[in-house]
């Protein structure tokens, strides 16, 4: 049996290994490609969604901050504060009510700031707190949607009294 050289084994290794290393590179880097676009996708619902945040689509965005963002303490502190003021109770006056949206919109431009800097997007605090468009309707009927639900609130709660007035059906007797 011939021997091989030292650089007959090498040349032979290299054509084993070289597909191989060439596989795992491009997975490592499609991974890495994936990753980025899961997180592209969630700051651009934060983004596309900034404006209603009871939203199916910023509480997702929302809701995968924790899982793709893990890594990343600036992200994960800036979304646990955000979730401590969804958590607190809403309160009765109005004017702590205010002051509990401007607390919250406040964090939420906060974090969609540090997760556009963590992907190295450059936006504006203006252009996050104060742009996006909804339809002046949309804003109208989710704001009667929530003095609805304030109202049945207080009548279940017995803090307001709901009146009901029977009316009688006139008797017809014209049918026949």
């Amino acid at each position: 049996m011939p021997e091989i050289s030292f650089l007959e084994a090498l040349t032979i290794l290299a054509l084993i290994s070289g597909p191989i290393f060439a596989v795992l590179v491009t997975r490592f880097i499609d991974h890495a490609v994936d990753r980025r676009k899961r997180k592209i996708a969630i700051f651009r619902d934060l983004m596309l969604y900034r404006r209603i945040p009871l939203s199916s689509g910023f509480v997702s965005a929302l809701n995968l901050i924790e899982l793709e963002f893990r890594k990343n303490k600036t992200v994960i502190d800036s979304f646990n504060e955000l979730m401590e003021n969804f958590s607190k109770e809403w309160p009765q006056k109005e004017s702590e009510q205010h002051q509990l949206m401007n607390e919250r919109q406040t964090r939420t431009t906060a974090l969609i700031m540090i997760v556009g800097g963590a992907l190295r997007i450059k936006t504006k605090m203006v252009e996050i707190s104060e742009g996006g468009y909804i339809p002046l309707v949309w804003h109208n009927n989710e704001q009667q949607e929530r003095e609805k639900n304030r109202l049945i609130n207080e009548i279940l709660n017995g803090n307001r009294v709901l009146s009901v007035n029977l009316v009688l059906p006139e008797n017809n007797n014209d049918q026949g």
